[in-house]
């Protein structure tokens, strides 16, 4: 898998191809849970490939008459996501839920895809996604991955 720190899954619709562009986490049931949530975003879409550009957080950018600034939203993957591996249709944010703790402490593990109760700050779609004109797949990011 050059130029991945982690690909999984066959590129197909019963088993979409996971690949993840930045660091995985150290906490393999965090790094399933997040595989997890890409998997119900690729159904949701019909996709086939997904890349993960950052793993699980609750901020965001924003351009405000000040510039741009970073502001709270409700915890999201960042991802890319297509139906081939040439080339992404989509960017976005895949918004979701994590696990509840028995001990009453936020879980870091992602249990699935939130539903509009479950988002504080957001209020639009999930998978909030854009087109992205098929785009190439930028050779920074996706360096050596033959199709």
């Amino acid at each position: 898998m050059p130029g991945y720190n982690r690909d999984i899954g066959n590129g197909t619709h019963d088993d979409p191809r996971i690949m993840w562009t930045c660091s995985v986490t150290r906490d393999t049931n965090r790094t399933e849970g997040c595989e997890k949530v890409s998997r119900e975003g690729c159904d949701i879409t019909g996709s086939t490939h997904v890349w993960i550009r950052h793993v699980d957080h609750d901020t965001t950018r924003t351009r405000t008459r000040g510039g741009r600034r970073t502001v709270r939203t409700d915890p999201h993957l960042t991802v890319y996501m297509s139906t081939t591996s040439s080339a992404y249709e989509y960017e976005g944010h895949l918004f979701l839920v994590y696990r509840s703790s028995m001990l009453g402490r936020g879980s870091k593990v992602p249990k699935r895809l939130a539903g509009r109760r479950d988002l504080r700050y957001h209020r639009g779609p999930n998978p909030e996604l854009w087109y992205s004109d098929r785009r190439s797949r930028n050779p920074v990011i996706f360096r050596n991955m033959a199709a």
